[in-house]
């Protein structure tokens, strides 16, 4: 596990989960999302990322414009698939799998849906519980 990055990606939740250029608010629900529609790859793609968890660990600690062009070439998506984003999150963060899933799906992870997931700083007390413990606890860090 990243202790670093996941300590910087929950940073940047407690203040409230501020953007870069044009991206829309933190939102569990979708990966990455762009206010404006640009010309170029990056900026007309559904998943641009940073929106989510597992967004913002591709948006601070890679290279979200190679991803969408490895995008393009590897499927016929007209946007980089969910998948991608996560498992490159996944990597970036140190992750198992089984932890990448509850951290960056929330409920859905077990059977339900993550669309009341749209609290920054509910979204960093669960990864400050993960750095400490090694757990992933949406329910329990629901309050402050």
């Amino acid at each position: 596990m990243n202790k670093r990055r996941l300590a910087g990606i929950a940073r940047w939740l407690e203040r409230g989960a501020p953007h870069k250029k044009n991206v829309v608010e933190f939102n569990m629900v979708e990966g990455f999302k762009y206010k404006d529609v640009k010309a170029t790859a990056a900026e007309t793609n559904a998943c641009g990322t940073t929106c989510c968890i597992a967004g913002a660990a591709v948006q601070f600690y890679s290279k979200p414009v190679e991803l969408i062009e490895k995008a393009m070439q590897e499927t016929t998506y007209p946007h980089i698939p969910w998948f991608m984003v996560r498992n490159e999150a996944e990597e970036l963060l140190g992750l198992d799998s089984k932890t990448a899933d509850k951290l960056f799906m929330g409920r859905m992870a077990s059977g339900g849906n993550c669309r009341h997931l749209v609290d920054s700083k509910w979204a960093a007390r669960v990864i400050r519980k993960l750095i400490a413990t090694g757990e992933v606890d949406w329910e329990g860090c629901r309050t402050a």
